[in-house]
């Protein structure tokens, strides 16, 4: 016999899953302004500060920062760290729990006032793609996309920066 209340269940349970992963934003702009911290979660997307060679976290922020007087807040990186000694550069990660294999397209809508350059990665560490803002395009929202594969985590390099969104 059936389960029919089981099944119907589990059917809707895939459509959300599918839903939720077929076409989401974090919404930054709809997050409270929150001083220094290591790592912000938003919509199960983890955005995580840089680390400095010697392994110091570099904190971030929720802040009105890029572009400067818009008015919605932005995830503030001021320097996303190094990838030398026990350094790591800030990420956006997508974890399996939530994402499974990771979305296979993501838009990053960001600005910065001095650089900015991002890198994405699978689950197996394999580069996928990567994107950059000019160093001559200060100050000016500008959207990202990456895809090529399955993307667990999206390195952010440089600094000075502010992430407006992300979407998937």
């Amino acid at each position: 016999m059936i389960d029919h209340k089981n099944s119907f269940l589990l059917v809707m349970f895939g459509v959300l899953t599918l839903l939720f992963i077929a076409g989401c934003c974090a919404n930054i702009k709809q997050m409270p302004a929150a001083a220094g911290t290591p790592e912000i979660e938003k919509n199960n997307v983890v955005f995580k500060g840089g680390k400095s060679q010697t392994g110091t976290v570099q904190m971030i922020s929720v802040e009105v920062y890029c572009p400067t007087g818009d008015g919605t807040n932005d995830i503030k990186i001021g320097w996303a760290g190094t990838s030398s000694g026990s350094g790591e550069f800030a990420s956006i990660n997508f974890p399996e729990a939530d994402f499974g294999d990771g979305p296979s397209k993501v838009e990053i809508k960001a600005c910065h006032h001095n650089s900015m350059r991002v890198e994405a990665f699978d689950k197996n560490n394999n580069m996928i793609d990567d994107a950059a803002i000019p160093s001559n395009e200060q100050h000016v929202s500008k959207t990202l996309v990456l895809e090529g594969g399955n993307i667990r985590r999206i390195d952010v390099i440089g600094s000075e920066i502010g992430i407006n969104d992300v979407c998937w």
